[in-house]
C-alpha cells in the first residue's frame, strides 16, 4: 500500500528518476488501489485480490526503474 508506494516515489523523485516505467508504474498502482477499494466495498473478493496484484506489479515497475537507474 501507501507504506511502500510513498518511499519509492520519494526516492525516485530525489534521485531524479522519471522514466516511462516510473510514470506508468505510479498510474498502475493508483488505478489498482482505486479498483481494490471499489471491489472491497462491493464485496467481490476475487477481483479485489486481482486488483491488489495489479498494484503490486506497479510497485515492482517503480522499484525496477530505480534499480536500473542505479546500475
Amino acid at each position: 500500500g501507501l507504506a511502500v508506494f510513498a518511499p519509492l516515489i520519494i526516492i525516485a523523485h530525489l534521485a531524479g528518476v522519471s522514466t516511462w516505467m516510473t510514470v506508468w508504474g505510479a498510474g498502475i498502482v493508483l488505478a489498482g488501489r482505486a479498483a481494490f477499494s471499489v471491489f472491497y466495498l462491493a464485496g467481490v473478493p476475487v477481483l479485489r485480490s486481482a486488483s491488489w496484484g495489479v498494484s503490486v506489479f506497479g510497485l515492482l515497475m517503480i522499484a525496477y526503474a530505480l534499480i536500473s537507474a542505479a546500475i
